[in-house]
């Protein structure tokens, strides 16, 4: 408390920088928990669509949170939530309403 009423006190960001390794096993993990929703035509190849997916180096970068996420700190759910969108309107997942894909 001292330190920072003394303005000696700082937030260290470096440390709070997300591996590629942890985004990608918690979108897996993330879209392995809605795989109840993927329509029966893509259930054999949803998990390689994902793979190929976080195989992308832009993709990776579009679900590393940034530095000033809050609510989303190991990867960005709101992003991997578009990309769901994307696939929904594709026929890969079934259309329910974006809450139920919030599990």
């Amino acid at each position: 408390m001292l330190a920072a009423r003394e303005g000696r006190l700082y937030i260290d960001e470096s440390s709070s920088e997300v591996s590629t390794d942890c985004v990608k096993s918690d979108v897996r993990t993330y879209v392995g928990r809605i795989r109840v929703f993927v329509t029966t035509k893509y259930a054999a190849v949803i998990d390689e669509l994902w793979e190929q997916i976080l195989t992308d180096d832009d993709f990776i970068s579009f679900f590393t949170p940034g530095r000033k996420a809050r609510k989303c700190r190991t990867f960005d759910k709101y992003n991997v939530i578009r990309v769901i969108g994307i696939l929904r309107t594709k026929g890969v997942y079934e259309p329910y309403s974006d809450r139920r894909f919030m599990a």
